[in-house]
């Protein structure tokens, strides 16, 4: 199951199999269920949603850890679903964005504006006493929450959003309405596992009703802002000009009368018009997210709080009669008036409240999501969990509250709450993502109440005890809003029907997504484009994937008979997914030769978990940011210091040899021999790091590589196991955790030697790259090879992504690790299997063998046995050998892009979006372009034979500007290699050429070791 599951299986369990069952019924049964969980697995306790982990926390001193952390400010994935009404306001966004709205509304909930707000206050709050009152002065009964929440919503978008909503009764009621159906749908959503899908919720009744919802919410508050903008430019924008901290204290209450506005107060709505105009600090878009997320979030549930407590004063007549002699005492010593100083004077009735908001927080539950591990109290959480914070089982911890389910409003006395844990009440939230509005919410209430304390005595009609409480976007009750609604008592059917009938409903719904996918694809443009081109039988649903499910041999051997019959090109179906398979160099040119073809496609996204995205898988500004960076250490000058240490690892290889085959000859697989000297090679080259002395590391590395690429190429040809979260229960997913584990210890450790040699020299070679140029780059010479090991001075790869992560923070850690995985792998991989390959060919080509070595001896003895890169440039025989070995095998034997417009071929027309495949082994053994094409010939390349041949047919480093960086390093080193070994040893064959079989990979891989018998000369 993996490190997380064991993290989370440390956690109290709560039974799966209680909670789905109570998942699927009734919000108010699921309401009872959170409640008796949090009770009976006090204070930290998990469960699973299906496969998605959730962590439930109830303990202060594990909330203030999560609360005031600022790298744990995420709103988890049940945020997702409020994304079609509120988009990412300052409620459900993050990050950056979080940051930038929050900074642009907190002016907005200054002390000096709040203070501008206390008329509206009173005004709403005695137009909330008067319509109460009868003629003859009998009692009222009403309906608190739809009574309370008219008037929180006048106040909210008259103070808030500068905009009276006098006269729109029957338009203010429907967005009340549907902001309770919206509750509504959300929790039916939230319920429903199989819901949680945005795909599968598009079929379900519920999706329209919320379209039509949105309509009116979104209708709502379109208006709203368009009022306040046309508002805006009758008056030119003048009150907009100085919005800022320093002049909020010059707004004053000063009514320039327009019906339906005021006008000079300093409004919300009016903070983001100005960022809006101001820098376009915020779109139209960005405005509506705000407008929709504060209309809501500042009169629902003020509404709940003020509800609760009207009804807990009803029922406490003691409280309720001190509350209204302070209210009283308030009013006479203001004239009879509301004012700032009277409100804040209130401190029994913000008490009130505050017990209140103890017993019914409006908000009973957030949600977080952890971006990195987080260690509470007693348990570590793992990165990527749900994290549900219970403010009402919080709010009722006997071990903080003693008699919790008592109203005591004096447990808010001062000499009370000091030395309580400050995080054992958290009404609004608490930490950097607390509420904004709570002390205008505070105010707003006091006022509210005041009014109704001061004409009115409360009756309780509904006890406390015998209200029912749902799940919802905030606490309520559901015989508060509709009183006369009884619901009889739930009846489950059995535990196992329920399940099925889940499972069937969801495996409908998936198969219906699939047939609906399968076939919008397949007869859109996109596919009717697509089924032009000619390819094999494609069956519905599957497509060719059922010729595809066979092992990794045979299906590099399928490929190259579909690469023949269809031959220039074809398409392939992998479900709804098409391929287009390129075999002609006029096509594979338009493609490879266009700046807007460089993206990779999805099969590189399988490399991710390893090489994330680096230089070989990412694309864009990112792609041409590295490549830039990475450049200057495959120039002409810095690879001549390389020549060396190439040299030295030759000789290592053919010491080795020799000391092995003790006068006689040797049999080895050439894999296994030529990858342990690349991996030594780029290390020591591109890294700057011996692997001398590292014992049986760099084996494990390359072992490792092996089997991961086996890994990804079973994963490529098993859609199923594409989807990241499916594959990690595999058993190879389970396997690649294990490699990528070892693969990243390794980078990581000649990182960290590498960056360890700097600090110890003080960077001091690091400080000549800054004006780096061909003119001086030849100037960073190998001066001092004692130092610290081997090439410590010479220009290594890794020193340019150190330098690059020092000067202003062009790369970070995460970014050097990306291109040292990729240079690693890369840089000793491909290198390895052109080297096998070359040997396999000059043990069975006798006479190739011999004139390359009689090229080489020729050379040395002219140049006294000193190779540099003068002299290898001369060996122009064995440069043609090397070429003509990845002509036959080309060490990456195809390569893969996405297209992101149209592109007209030579006779198709592709598609944006089109996955396209350039078999690169085929390409190479086209008749058209090379005679005879499975003979070896190295004459092939001689300067009149390879006049006029079509530049794109001949491609084993890529081409066009995605080409390899590392091609001319590469034959540097295959020449030097070689030629040391042909030197000193005749090559015989063991395994025979033609009788290797291939297997699809990452490279061009044998499926079983290959040998060869070295023989050494006199």
């Amino acid at each position: 199951m993996g490190k997380d599951s064991e993290i989370y299986q440390l956690v109290t369990w709560a039974k799966t199999t209680t909670y789905h069952r109570q998942h699927s019924g009734v919000s108010e049964e699921l309401w009872h269920v959170a409640r008796r969980l949090n009770t009976y697995y006090y204070p930290i306790w998990r469960l699973w949603s299906f496969v998605v982990p959730v962590i439930n926390i109830c303990h202060p001193d594990d909330i203030e850890i999560l609360f005031s952390s600022t790298k744990h400010i995420e709103k988890s994935i049940v945020y997702k679903y409020l994304h079609p009404w509120f988009g990412t306001g300052l409620l459900t966004s993050t990050g950056s964005k979080w940051q930038h709205r929050r900074k642009i509304l907190t002016p907005a909930f200054h002390f000096n504006v709040l203070k501008q707000f206390i008329d509206i206050f009173i005004e709403e709050g005695e137009h909330m006493s008067q319509s109460l009152k009868t003629s003859d002065g009998s009692p009222v009964v009403r309906d608190l929450v739809s009574y309370i929440s008219e008037h929180t919503l006048n106040i909210i978008c008259e103070t808030a959003m500068g905009t009276s909503l006098k006269d729109k009764g029957e338009f203010q009621y429907k967005y009340r309405k549907a902001v309770h159906d919206m509750g509504t749908i959300l929790g039916y959503r939230f319920l429903r596992p199989w819901f949680h899908l945005d795909a599968m919720f598009l079929f379900s009744p519920k999706r329209w009703k919320q379209t039509k919802l949105l309509k009116i919410l979104h209708g709502f508050t379109n208006q709203i802002i368009t009022e306040r903008m046309q508002y805006h430019e009758q008056t030119g924008g003048r009150y907009l000009k100085s919005l800022d901290d320093e002049h909020i204290n010059r707004y004053m209450d000063e009514d320039e009368y327009v019906p339906g506005i005021r006008k000079r107060r300093l409004a919300m709505l009016d903070l983001l018009i100005a960022a809006h105009r101001d820098g376009n600090q915020i779109d139209e878009n960005g405005i509506r997210e705000e407008v929709d997320t504060f209309m809501f979030e500042g009169h629902d549930t003020t509404a709940m709080a003020i509800c609760f407590t009207l009804i807990q004063l009803a029922e406490h007549k003691d409280i309720q009669d001190r509350a209204r002699v302070e209210v009283k005492a308030a009013f006479e010593e203001h004239g009879g008036k509301l004012t700032m100083a009277a409100i804040q004077g209130m401190q029994y009735l913000e008490r009130c409240i505050k017990e209140a908001l103890r017993l019914h927080p409006s908000v009973p539950f957030i949600s977080r999501s952890t971006p990195e591990d987080l260690q509470l109290k007693k348990f570590l959480i793992p990165s990527g969990t749900v994290v549900h914070v219970h403010i009402y089982e919080l709010h009722r911890d006997p071990n903080f509250w003693p008699n919790p389910d008592v109203f005591d409003p004096d447990r808010f006395l001062p000499e009370k709450i000091q030395g309580r844990h400050p995080f054992c009440y958290v009404p609004f939230s608490a930490g950097p993502r607390n509420c904004i509005g709570q002390r205008f919410a505070m105010l707003e209430m006091k006022s509210m109440i005041a009014h109704l304390l001061k004409d009115f005595y409360l009756e309780p009609i509904d006890r406390i005890k015998d209200i029912r409480m749902i799940t919802d976007l905030d606490t309520i009750s559901e015989n508060l809003i509709q009183r006369k609604t009884q619901f009889s008592s739930i009846i489950h059917r059995g535990k196992f029907t329920q399940s099925y009938k889940m499972i069937f409903t969801i495996l409908l719904a998936f198969i219906g997504l699939v047939l609906l996918h399968y076939f919008y694809v397949k007869y859109s443009r996109f596919g009717r484009l697509i089924d032009r081109l000619p390819g094999p039988i494609s069956y519905p649903i599957f497509g060719n994937l059922v010729d595809m499910q066979m092992d990794n041999v045979k299906f590099f051997t399928r490929l190259r008979e579909l690469n023949v019959t269809y031959y220039p090109i074809y398409r392939l179906w992998h479900m709804a997914h098409p391929t287009v398979n390129f075999l002609h160099p006029k096509d594979i040119e338009i493609i490879l030769s266009n700046a807007k073809h460089i993206d990779k496609s999805f099969p590189y996204k399988l490399l991710e978990p390893w090489l994330a995205t680096g230089l070989l898988t990412s694309t864009g500004a990112k792609w041409q940011k590295r490549r830039k960076i990475l450049t200057p250490a495959f120039h002409f000058n810095i690879l001549t210091q390389f020549v060396d240490i190439l040299i030295e690892e030759s000789q290592h290889l053919v010491r080795t040899l020799k000391e092995k085959a003790e006068g006689g000859p040797i049999v080895k697989d050439v894999l296994d021999l030529t990858s342990q000297c690349t991996l030594n090679a780029i290390c020591e080259t591109a890294m700057g790091i011996s692997l001398k002395g590292k014992n049986t590391i760099p084996d494990k590395y390359r072992k490792a590589v092996h089997i991961l690429g086996s890994n990804i190429s079973f994963r490529l040809l098993r859609p199923w196991y594409t989807n990241d979260y499916i594959f990690q229960f595999s058993k190879e997913g389970q396997m690649q955790t294990r490699l990528l584990k070892l693969l990243h210890g390794f980078t990581e450790s000649i990182i960290t030697e590498r960056k360890q040699y700097h600090e110890s020299t003080n960077e001091k070679y690091l400080l000549d790259m800054d004006n780096m140029n061909e003119k001086n780059v030849n100037s960073n010479v190998d001066t001092d090879d004692n130092e610290v090991s081997t090439g410590k001075r010479r220009l290594a790869m890794l020193d340019l992504l150190i330098f690059a992560s020092l000067k202003d923070n062009e790369i970070d850690d995460k970014g050097i690790r990306e291109e040292v995985d990729t240079f690693t792998f890369e840089g000793h991989d491909t290198t390895a299997m052109a080297l096998c390959f070359a040997l396999l060919l000059f043990a069975k080509h006798k006479d190739v063998q011999e004139r390359i070595r009689d090229e080489v001896n020729t050379v040395m003895l002219e140049k006294d046995y000193k190779l540099t890169i003068s002299v290898l440039q001369g060996f122009s025989y064995l440069e043609r050998c090397i070429k003509e070995t990845l002509r036959l095998y080309p060490s990456v034997p195809f390569i893969s892009r996405q297209i992101n417009q149209d592109c007209q071929l030579k006779n198709y027309l592709l598609p944006a979006g089109t996955t396209c495949h350039i078999h690169i082994y085929d390409l190479h053994r086209d008749p058209n372009f090379w005679p005879n094409p499975l003979v070896f010939d190295p004459d092939r390349f001689l300067p009149e034979n390879v006049k006029g041949r079509h530049p794109y047919s001949y491609i084993p480093f890529s081409a066009g500007l995605r080409n390899c960086i590392g091609q001319k390093f590469a034959m540097l080193e295959m020449k030097l290699i070689i030629a040391y070994i042909l030197h000193n040893f005749a090559l015989e064959p063991v395994d025979e050429l033609d009788n290797v079989q291939l297997k699809t990979d990452l490279v061009l891989r044998p499926a079983k070791p290959i040998f060869v018998k070295f023989i050494p000369l006199g």
